[in-house]
């Protein structure tokens, strides 16, 4: 009897086990990825063959795309008073720069925020019984969205400084963090932790507010709403990035010198960027149709 009841737990435990995708454990960092980048997929489902591949190809794709653009806005924020032509002629020269590191540092950047989604609706409910919900979720958010600036500033910080074409165009990455020096490496950190908060816990008041009421698109909206926001602090935190001042020197600076305009420098560009990507998405998911 006892040989049986082993038996048959055995048997339990293997049916279990065989349930479970082996690929789904293999690829998972590729699968947050696609998971990241496709929004169709789904967790709760087997993933579709090819999906983590079609994943990479879309966000490969959209840097790509917006590469140029993201140029021309990084550009436009860190030199306020260079004329159009100017710094038309910076990005011309290289308007791929710090693509290829940029992609490979947004790997990993898109597998953290995954991490974090998932950890923070656990957290909030954690809170909610002493907080309440709505206070609950922000301070969640909050935490979890502050690890996360904490963790990616050096590396953006970096990225910056080529990308706003403020470092020399042979200067090694390396190069770059050794002659900024640790410290600098967190310029603009407050900027950073306030835009990000901001943007993040915007859309997620306002989007579930707007779905409370039926608002059509109301994510959409919301993420609008939360980006001009938010907008004027990445402003900040370029200025204070590439000119190597804190975050309220920065501000003031640009309060002084352009006024409430100077906070929105480059943002037809993040706009353009955004419509841009999109379109090179929706090709990439109409290729992925027609092939399937």
């Amino acid at each position: 009897a006892r040989r049986a009841r082993g038996r048959s737990h055995s048997e339990g435990h293997l049916r279990v086990d065989s349930s479970r995708s082996p690929g789904v454990t293999m690829a998972s960092p590729a699968l947050k990825l696609a998971l990241a980048v496709s929004p169709e997929a789904s967790t709760t489902e087997a993933p579709q063959p090819g999906a983590a591949a079609w994943g990479i190809a879309k966000l490969l794709v959209y840097k790509v795309a917006t590469h140029p653009l993201l140029r021309y806005q990084r550009v436009m924020q860190a030199s306020p008073d260079a004329p159009d032509e100017g710094v038309l002629e910076a990005v011309r020269e290289d308007p791929l720069r710090t693509l290829a590191v940029g992609t490979a540092v947004d790997i990993p950047r898109m597998v953290l925020r995954e991490a974090l989604k998932h950890n923070e609706a656990p957290i909030a409910a954690a809170l909610a019984d002493s907080v309440g919900g709505t206070l609950a979720t922000v301070l969640s958010g909050s935490a979890l969205w502050g690890a996360y600036v904490l963790i990616m500033s050096p590396f953006d910080t970096v990225l910056l400084q080529h990308a706003a074409s403020v470092a020399p165009k042979d200067e090694g990455y390396y190069q770059t963090a050794s002659r900024i020096g640790f410290r600098n490496l967190y310029r603009g950190l407050l900027a950073s932790v306030v835009g990000i908060l901001v943007y993040a816990n915007g859309t997620r008041v306002l989007s579930g507010a707007l779905t409370a009421r039926n608002v059509p698109a109301a994510a959409g909206i919301a993420a609008t709403v939360a980006g001009l926001a938010a907008y004027p602090l990445d402003t900040i935190r370029v200025r204070a990035v590439t000119e190597g001042v804190g975050s309220v020197q920065a501000a003031r600076d640009i309060a002084d010198e352009h006024g409430v305009a100077g906070f929105y420098r480059g943002f037809v560009a993040a706009l353009g960027g955004r419509v841009v990507g999109l379109a090179a998405m929706g090709a990439v998911d109409v290729l992925r149709h027609m092939l399937s």
